[in-house]
């Protein structure tokens, strides 16, 4: 299924995703983007440019706040171009924390899913 959605602001956000069967979906792309994930876990999408030291960054910012990475998985569109991180903890990750990564320079944009509805 590819979903298209645009909030009051004019953001834009397409999602692809199939159904793995028993009522739960996997996403396969963002916004064009290789990402696959379930949201069953505390989940972070960061899309962010792809350069040295983006990866220390967002994992420094987790380290700092105790949050423990159980999964993550690194995509990019091309070398220098722009790549997405799909980042699922064991824990729900600090209101704080999403605000602290979306403050870093190169990270364009970051989704917090947690399905359990807990921050």
């Amino acid at each position: 299924m590819l979903l298209r959605v645009e909030d009051a602001a004019g953001k834009r956000l397409e999602v692809t995703a199939s159904s793995l069967g028993g009522g739960r979906v996997q996403v396969c792309a963002i916004d064009g983007l290789e990402a696959r994930f379930t949201g069953e876990l505390p989940t972070l999408i960061i899309r962010n440019q792809d350069r040295p030291g983006m990866v220390a960054e967002v994992t420094g910012v987790l380290s700092k706040r105790q949050v423990n990475i159980a999964t993550m998985q690194l995509y990019r569109d091309m070398r220098g171009g722009l790549a997405v991180m799909v980042i699922e903890s064991d824990q729900p990750i600090w209101a704080a924390a999403v605000q602290e990564l979306r403050a870093c320079p190169g990270i364009e944009r970051v989704t917090y899913l947690n399905m359990e509805g807990e921050d």
